[in-house]
């Protein structure tokens, strides 16, 4: 029996190399890093992070919360019709269009229904013509695995957005150029799903399935590309991401105790996927407009030179130096410009000691030994006093 459950989880494991969803996601990400490049070279004249930053994000947290969710749609018994994926993979493609940011699992769901009602509407075959199940009790499973991927999602912004952010300059509301930071992710979370296999039995004899009394499955790993977009304007990316994150932990929660209602009440699950869709976009809403009502963080300081970025595999990297942070002392001098930080680094070419403000105010101490010519490649990123002045284009 064992070895049976195993190899059906091999075979279901194989077919996600099948999907073209799977592929795809990999293109996008490839896709978003070529912008964010592009986006850095235009403000800093460099790249903070090569091309396939988010590539080496798309899979590994993302194959850890696909075990998790794979493991409750099982224990649950979620079964999922071949149309609703077909309806789930063409509203990822369709949403993946405009922006990252309307990947969620939230909008996906939601505009998988309103593609379903609209196919209806259309006459376009019979939606549920593949599963022995009705139509409520299809939007069932799709209310629990919307609130399922939604607490993933809310989990990997807690652990993972809010780092290796990018920074950014934009414009303040009086006209200034002042700094961000900006976090955009795909996760890859491939979740195995329960399907009914009788239709294709007879037209696809090769195609792996099992059956449950008189009805017969085949496992399908289905890869949901889940997406995140977030510019970070009054505070660091760690305390944005993370409050963001539980909200969206507890939309999920909410989410699913709807769709498990909804087992005895089948309609509760419209309201479970129409709640999922306008609780996301609250958090979205609500979270944007608290950014802008607030002031600006990464402005130039008073009290020393405020670090906008740091350049990974820098001596400064190495320090443990982080956004935020602010510079107050290089090698015993106050420092309060880029320009008096350089001449300040430059006094002792072999040593680097700073005296830091945490983002917490405490002060601390940094140092380091430095390399012939390294000062110049300490690897900070700063706000250029003039461009915060002039205000330079930015947009």
């Amino acid at each position: 029996m064992i070895q049976d459950i195993l190899l059906e989880l091999a075979k279901g494991f194989g077919k996600l190399f099948l999907h073209p969803l799977f592929y795809f996601s990999f293109i996008f990400s490839v896709c978003i890093g070529l912008w964010r490049v592009k986006r850095e070279r235009k403000d800093f004249d460099i790249s903070v992070y090569d091309i396939y930053h988010e590539l080496r994000m798309l899979l590994p947290a993302g194959l850890v919360a696909g075990v998790i969710i794979s493991a409750c749609t099982l224990a649950l018994g979620v079964e999922v019709s071949w149309f609703s994926c077909a309806l789930l993979a063409t509203t990822t493609l369709l949403l993946s269009f405009f922006r990252a940011r309307f990947l969620s699992p939230a909008w996906i769901f939601g505009g998988a229904a309103i593609l379903y009602y609209v196919a209806k509407a259309a006459g376009m075959g019979l939606p549920n013509a593949d599963s022995t199940v009705s139509e409520p009790l299809v939007f069932v499973s799709l209310s629990v695995l919307a609130g399922l991927l939604l607490i993933g999602e809310g989990a990997l912004i807690y652990r993972n957005a809010w780092r290796d952010t990018s920074p950014r300059l934009v414009q303040s509301p009086r006209g200034l150029t002042v700094g961000a930071h900006y976090s955009q992710r795909t996760w890859l979370i491939p979740v195995f799903l329960l399907l009914p296999a009788d239709h294709i039995r007879s037209s696809l004899d090769w195609w792996p399935f099992f059956s449950i009394g008189a009805q017969s499955f085949t496992l399908f790993f289905f890869p949901f590309l889940i997406g995140f977009e977030r510019t970070m304007t009054a505070s660091i990316p760690e305390r944005a991401l993370k409050e963001t994150g539980r909200k969206v932990i507890w939309l999920g929660v909410f989410t699913l105790l709807l769709a498990f209602v909804s087992h005895w009440l089948p309609v509760i699950s419209y309201a479970a996927l129409i709640f999922a869709f306008a609780g996301r976009l609250a958090i979205s809403y609500f979270d944007h407009n608290r950014q802008k009502s607030q002031p600006h963080f990464f402005t130039p300081s008073t009290k020393g030179v405020l670090i906008l970025g740091v350049l990974p595999f820098t001596p400064a990297h190495k320090m443990g130096l982080k956004s935020g942070e602010i510079i107050r002392k290089t090698n015993g001098v106050e420092v309060n410009s880029e320009k008096e930080f350089y001449e300040a680094l430059q006094r002792n070419r072999a040593f680097c000691k700073l005296e830091v403000y945490d983002v917490n105010g405490q002060v601390r101490f940094a140092q380091s030994s430095l390399y012939e010519g390294e000062h110049h490649e300490l690897g900070l990123i700063f706000i250029d006093e003039e461009r915060h002045i002039n205000g330079s284009a930015v947009s």
